[in-house]
């Protein structure tokens, strides 16, 4: 009776020990979680740097558009079939390295502005104490919409 009396005794102890640490964990961890949701596309569409690498793309186009029908007439001045096949090899090569140099560029840009809404997506997090910011397109419900405060400060910048 005695030895059961003792193992009942240090069970209970060690149950209210283990609940006791328990609630001291769960104390420590922050009761409240900030979550927030941003439309990722509206805010890039929104940019004016975004606004402006369109605007150059669409120029730089113009530009092949307008090479591509002067190389046309160029090659069909020429007298011969061999000086055609000649000059549109040149003029084909110019037009595919000028679409590769567009193309690079406009990736390296695409890419800092990128990076420069992912810093201010970030330093929104930590100035507003968000725990964690989704993208609205992957959230059904909740969290606060900060879309158009982020699309007043991108063009800050």
């Amino acid at each position: 009776m005695e030895k059961q009396l003792k193992i009942l005794t240090l069970t209970g102890f060690a149950f209210a020990l283990g609940f006791g640490i328990n609630n001291f964990a769960m104390s420590d961890t922050p009761q409240t979680t900030n979550i927030a949701v941003v439309d990722v596309a509206k805010l890039i569409e929104s940019s004016n740097k975004v606004k402006s690498l369109k605007s150059e793309q669409a120029k730089n186009m113009e530009d092949l558009t307008k090479l591509a029908q002067s190389a046309k007439a160029d090659i069909e001045k020429q007298s011969t079939e061999e000086n055609k096949e000649k000059l549109a090899k040149k003029y084909q090569e110019t037009i595919n390295q000028r679409q590769q140099n567009n193309a690079e560029n406009y990736a390296k840009q695409l890419a800092v502005i990128d990076k420069d809404v992912d810093n201010l997506i970030k330093q929104k997090a930590k100035s507003s104490n968000y725990n964690l910011i989704l993208s609205k397109s992957s959230v059904l419900y909740g969290g606060e919409d900060i879309t158009e405060e982020l699309a007043k400060e991108i063009n800050k910048k």
